[in-house]
């Protein structure tokens, strides 16, 4: 079942607007109490005339890169919050 969310698109607002790549870091426990970082290829954000569409292509692409490590390691997943539009979780 697909389901809108409000998420933060400040990294694709500042990656479109400087032309800095948006890099996903994540951070995986091991069960030894290690943890292993994952740096994965950079996203590229490509500007178009219409920003807006920009924006949510890129930031939904960004939250699919992180939805595959939540599906892959669920264990990992403190917590989950629903963004609601105009509140932001500090």
């Amino acid at each position: 079942m697909e389901k809108n969310v409000y998420a933060p698109s400040g990294a694709v607002r500042v990656a479109r607007k400087t032309g800095a790549p948006i890099v996903p870091i994540i951070c995986i426990r091991q069960h030894n109490g290690k943890h292993n970082i994952v740096i994965d290829n950079p996203i590229i954000v490509e500007t178009s005339e219409d920003k807006d569409f920009d924006i949510q292509n890129y930031t939904q692409q960004l939250l699919s890169h992180f939805e595959y490590y939540v599906k892959t390691y669920p264990d990992q997943w403190l917590f989950w919050m629903e963004f609601k539009k105009g509140y932001m979780i500090v």
